[in-house]
């Protein structure tokens, strides 16, 4: 795994596993990107740009129903561990 992204004092604050997307909520709903990356081993970065996003979607809908149901687990994964520390927080 590579880390994602530094903390302010350049420590890595996440780590992304090879092959793996790199947030794509900017690009499905406009808003600014809130994370910066930064690489340890020579990487290939791929960009497309949210009007692109949209019109390749429109011409294969198969390909923004992976994205939206890998968007939706993505999601549902933060909640429930949002969720599982919420609960023991609570019992404590």
């Amino acid at each position: 795994m590579q880390p994602a992204g530094l903390g302010d004092d350049g420590a890595a604050c996440s780590y992304q596993a090879d092959r793996s997307d790199f947030r794509p909520l900017p690009v499905l709903d406009g808003s600014p990107r809130t994370a910066s990356a930064a690489v340890h081993i020579p990487t290939i970065l791929l960009v497309i740009q949210r009007t692109a996003f949209h019109e390749l979607a429109q011409r294969e809908p198969h390909l923004g129903l992976v994205v939206m149901r890998n968007v939706a687990v993505e999601l549902s994964t933060k909640l429930r561990k949002t969720t599982a520390v919420w609960v023991a927080d609570r019992k404590e």
